[in-house]
């Protein structure tokens, strides 16, 4: 069905201008929960697990989504490795992403500074407001891979924000060692993005591997958000969107004003907190080893 869909004549563009906002972080650094949070209590539209199976014709999917599921449910903010549950979860995207921003290979997946001409920026605009306009207001998306192209997002897209999660190198160290345990039954098999020099980090231990991706990512993060007007960007603390969630939300409505003019309403209550999970106090030797390599490669 998506196939056969992505023949058909899109609709034409809109002329109304609706906001973008793009979740992106560390992985395991809350960016599920952010995007959980702003995809229920922001009056914003959200690609859920059933639209995205039409990740080829994505108009068509939210049309389905609207005539079958109706209205929002409360989401329960449970995920498994960034995977929501139910048809009304927020989805990552991912096939979509691969597919307009050409990742054909790790090579690409590690490249954040190149300016690709393969990519159809033009297309993927129409895309995205097409989506828009189907909501009839705008959207939020989690975009793990707007590093990648972060200026041509800015110039891409319309009334753009980008909210950066920020979270303790450790606990994202050992969640991702634990990511690997859980997906792999190892330690020594690469999980999730790729920092630009996952080529030197390939033939590494274990332990050096996390350390690098973690911090490899963090700075080319940085790096990346320099190039953007500041104003642009909202950082917020994993440990503050789960203490004042409301604080978070807050702060996206008032940039969006200050910045663009747009007023962003509150479609249903924030929640008054999450739990709050940092590193456990008895380690294992295999978590003992990240932190030392974490320790060692800050230094």
């Amino acid at each position: 069905m998506n196939v056969a869909l992505s023949r058909l004549e899109c609709e034409p563009e809109s002329d109304i201008d609706y906001p973008t906002v793009f979740v992106f972080g560390l992985p395991r650094s809350g960016t599920t929960l952010l995007y959980q949070l702003a995809a229920q209590c922001l009056d914003l539209g959200y690609v859920n697990n059933l639209m995205a199976r039409f990740w080829l014709r994505p108009d068509y999917g939210i049309a389905l989504s609207q005539a079958v599921l109706g209205p929002l449910h409360e989401a329960n903010f449970q995920s498994d490795f960034g995977n929501t549950k139910g048809p009304h979860g927020p989805h990552e995207f991912g096939y979509f992403w691969n597919h307009w921003l050409k990742f054909e290979s790790v090579d690409d997946l590690a490249n954040y500074d190149r300016c690709d001409l393969k990519i159809d920026w033009s297309g993927m605009r129409r895309v995205i407001r097409g989506m828009q306009t189907m909501f009839s207001k705008g959207i939020v998306m989690k975009a793990m891979y707007a590093p990648n192209h972060m200026q041509a997002f800015v110039k891409t897209f319309t009334l753009p924000l980008f909210v950066y999660v920020d979270r303790d190198p450790s606990d994202v160290a050992l969640s991702l060692l634990s990511a690997r345990n859980a997906y792999y039954g190892r330690a020594d098999a690469w999980w999730s993005y790729y920092p630009p020099n996952y080529k030197e980090l390939q033939n590494c231990t274990f332990d050096r591997q996390i350390a690098g991706q973690v911090l490899s990512l963090k700075e080319t993060h940085y790096r990346v958000m320099q190039v953007i007007p500041a104003d642009l960007i909202i950082k917020v603390d994993y440990k503050r969107i789960c203490e004042r969630p409301s604080d978070v939300i807050e702060r996206i409505r008032e940039r969006a004003q200050e910045v663009h003019g747009v007023d962003i309403g509150i479609r249903l209550a924030t929640p008054h907190s999450f739990s709050f999970r940092t590193r456990p106090e008895d380690l294992d030797d295999e978590q003992k080893a990240v932190l030392v390599a974490l320790s060692e490669w800050s230094t």
